[in-house]
């Protein structure tokens, strides 16, 4: 069988931030014990973007249709502040978890004015190694906030893939863009011009 696999493979390669190729590199040599998979399909993450410019968008449509939460609010991106002021007075003590998965370090920032005491902050997003953040001890002894950091869920992998077969995650709708390889800078602007809510990429 090991016969009749190519010899070589499409790699996206760097040289430098926003530099990038095309490359055909050797095929890796299986070991004892390797399994060769092929792969169909590749979900672009957040990750690669800032990965290209040398360093993440919810539809709300989308997210209540796949049932994200049982309350949402549809921000605007020109003038949120009349939104934000309705989710305080809504919610006048805050929440008991809140996730920050943008990467922006302003909305990290004021994340933390939206946790009841006794409640916890968990900072999901990616951020550079440069940002830095300012809250104001106070507040985080005096309401006894818990700040929590979340970097890799590997071991939910398992517990994930039974709810994608069970039914109960509704994803139809999510990938709603895809490349090829040779498609990469296609694929970037889409993410980056947020047309993109989750692109892939796709092998003949």
């Amino acid at each position: 069988m090991g016969s009749t696999l190519p010899q070589t493979m499409k790699a996206l390669r760097y040289d430098k931030p926003e530099s990038h190729s095309i490359a055909e590199v050797p095929l890796p040599e299986l070991r004892d014990n390797d399994v060769l998979i092929k792969v169909k399909a590749c979900g672009v993450c957040g990750t690669d973007l800032h990965i290209h410019e040398g360093e993440f968008i919810a539809k709300m449509d989308l997210a209540k249709s796949l049932e994200a939460g049982d309350e949402y609010v549809a921000l605007s991106r020109q003038d949120p502040s009349a939104q934000f002021q309705k989710l305080k007075e809504e919610n006048p003590y805050g929440f008991d978890i809140v996730v920050e998965a943008t990467g922006s370090v302003k909305i990290l920032e004021d994340s933390i004015n939206y946790v009841r005491r006794g409640g916890k902050l968990v900072v999901y997003g990616v951020y550079s190694n440069k940002d830095r953040v300012s809250w104001p001890p106070s507040k985080i002894f005096g309401d006894e906030i818990t700040i929590l950091g979340s970097f890799s869920e590997v071991y939910k992998f398992p517990a994930a893939i039974d709810y994608l077969d069970s039914g109960k995650v509704k994803v139809k709708g999510i990938v709603n863009k895809t490349f090829k390889i040779d498609q990469w800078e296609e694929c970037l602007a889409a993410m980056k011009n947020k047309t993109a809510i989750k692109a892939a990429i796709t092998f003949d």
